[in-house]
């Protein structure tokens, strides 16, 4: 099955996807969180919250990866699925740096 998804067309793109999914999910199911109740922010959400997109971005960067060192891959398809995985990794960054403002700054600050 995994050389199967190595070979799918969108294989290349999915870290780039992912990645751009799990950063918009985790900044705005934390926002929602904040703006309906507070005290619903803090450092617990913020690490479950990291946990799981961390799990979809990882997965999009495999994917991507495996994509890129797939036998008979085109440079350009390489090039495309390298792109993705460097573009998972920031929103990766991004993740995690909300996630550390989330155990730094109180929910329901003054």
């Amino acid at each position: 099955m995994t050389a199967a998804l190595a070979h799918s067309r969108g294989a290349p793109w999915a870290g780039l996807i992912a990645g751009a999914v799990g950063w918009s999910l985790h900044q705005q199911v934390l926002a929602d969180m904040l703006h309906f109740n507070c005290h619903f922010g803090g450092v617990a959400p913020g690490l479950i919250g990291l946990l799981l997109v961390g799990v979809l971005i990882v997965g999009g960067a495999w994917l991507s990866l495996s994509a890129r060192n797939a036998a008979g891959a085109t440079p350009s398809r390489q090039f495309v699925a390298s792109l993705s995985v460097m573009a998972a990794a920031i929103f990766g960054f991004a993740v995690l740096l909300q996630t550390l403002a989330s155990a730094i700054l109180p929910g329901c600050g003054a």
